[in-house]
């Protein structure tokens, strides 16, 4: 957890060099910005099987949970653990720090292709300077290339599509590009490319 808050230390705009647990994480930043505070923790499957974590980290974790998790915080504060769904099943180590762990899932579903494509120019509305998609190039070739292999009905992979969709918008903004068409797509590796990334 600790490695994780320094390596991004140096985006957030706050002083975080006391901060040495969870709780004390919450309360520094709503001091700094005084209003609720979400807390995503993203591949948390990594937490069970990375090799720099020991028992005796991984038991403070447990214990940094049930802090938190009793804490009273100025403003709300809300912590959601993004972990795949074969790992799911792993988090009954928190149930005697969390009892209530297990009540609220949400499991992110494949998106349909009308639904995947909203969720591609949903983000981009409003942004100074505009970016767009070639049309030609989101329909007949970046849903096609994000379909699931073996679905017919080209249901899309909700994280596939987060990851692509990141790095195009990322690549466009880098190189002072407002249009995202299959030639940045293709300079970037494609689907390969971007994913593998």
């Amino acid at each position: 957890f600790l490695r994780g808050l320094t390596q991004t230390q140096d985006r957030l705009a706050m002083d975080l060099a006391t901060v040495t647990d969870l709780t004390g994480l919450i309360y520094a930043v709503q001091a700094s910005i005084e209003r609720p505070v979400v807390l995503i923790l993203e591949n948390f499957e990594n937490f069970f099987v990375d090799p720099c974590s020991s028992a005796a980290g991984r038991e403070s974790f447990r214990s940094q949970l049930k802090r938190f998790r009793e804490a009273s915080f100025r403003y709300p504060a809300c912590l959601v653990i993004s972990i795949r769904q074969q790992s799911h099943g792993q988090l009954v180590y928190f149930q005697s720090a969390v009892p209530d762990i297990f009540y609220h899932i949400v499991a992110l579903d494949l998106l349909p292709p009308a639904h995947a494509r909203e969720a591609i120019l949903a983000p981009l509305v409003g942004l100074e300077p505009p970016i767009v998609f070639d049309p030609k190039f989101l329909d007949g070739r970046l849903l096609v290339d994000l379909a699931t292999t073996g679905r017919e009905d080209g249901a899309i992979d909700p994280p596939h599509l987060q990851i692509v969709c990141s790095i195009l918008y990322g690549a466009a903004r880098t190189r002072n590009q407002q249009f995202i068409d299959a030639e940045l797509y293709e300079s970037l590796g494609g689907k390969r490319g971007t994913l593998g990334s």
